[in-house]
């Protein structure tokens, strides 16, 4: 992932609060897969548990991705 990747997905999950939009969930499912774990397969919409797992997984991936950067 790179640092404009990592923007990119940070500025996305900043407008999940309660909920994926339906707008949103192809596109975090891509991100999810790029950037986490390409063997992932989408879960289904009714799977608040798995969304909500991805979701942590890829914030925690932007943030270790923008640390990094700021290290050096």
């Amino acid at each position: 992932m790179t640092l404009e990747q990592a923007q990119e997905v940070k500025d996305i999950l900043k407008t999940i609060h309660d909920h994926i939009p339906a707008t949103h969930v192809d596109r975090i499912f891509h991100y999810y897969k790029s950037y986490v774990n390409p063997d992932a397969n989408k879960p289904c919409t009714c799977s608040p548990k798995d969304w909500n797992r991805m979701l942590i997984e890829l914030k925690d991936k932007v943030e270790t991705t923008l640390s990094e950067a700021q290290v050096f």
